[in-house]
């Protein structure tokens, strides 16, 4: 379930082929898929507002999504990591052996992104830290990205 105002999160996934060979089980193929979700708000009457406070709206989503995507790049990191963890994996004695090597890589993985996403609300405020305080902007001079 969503908690607060937005959302960006994925689940990593890992399909992968082995076989058995005189050096011992061997990866033969490693998927490593990511499916991102990215919740945000939405002012459904948003054009019956004044001129400032739609303007005041798009520069808050622009700093919520800039938040946000900086959950999406931790989880994309720990993707491309996990891959390259997995091509670096020696040959196991078995197969069950390596299939358990694979599990701890991933379940490291997944630990060490959601320890990243929780440092990074924490060091950010949840992004309060991120963004100015929309209410005392100088209009004519703030401008993001």
């Amino acid at each position: 379930s969503v908690k607060g105002v937005a959302y960006a999160g994925g689940n990593v996934g890992v399909i992968w082929r082995k076989k058995n060979t005189a050096a011992g089980c061997i990866l033969t193929k490693a998927n490593v898929t990511i499916n991102i979700t990215l919740i945000l708000p939405n002012w459904a009457n948003k054009a019956a507002a004044s001129d400032q406070d739609q303007e005041m709206w798009d520069l808050y989503l622009k700093f919520l999504k800039r938040h946000e995507q900086g959950h999406i790049n931790m989880g994309l990191k720990a993707a491309r990591e996990l891959q390259a963890e997995l091509a670096q994996l020696k040959p196991a004695p078995s197969c069950k052996e390596l299939d358990g090597k694979i599990k701890v890589l991933y379940d490291e993985m997944v630990q060490k992104g959601n320890e990243a996403g929780i440092n990074y609300d924490n060091r950010t405020n949840h992004g309060v830290t991120q963004r100015p305080d929309l209410l005392a902007c100088n209009w004519g001079e703030l401008k993001i990205d």
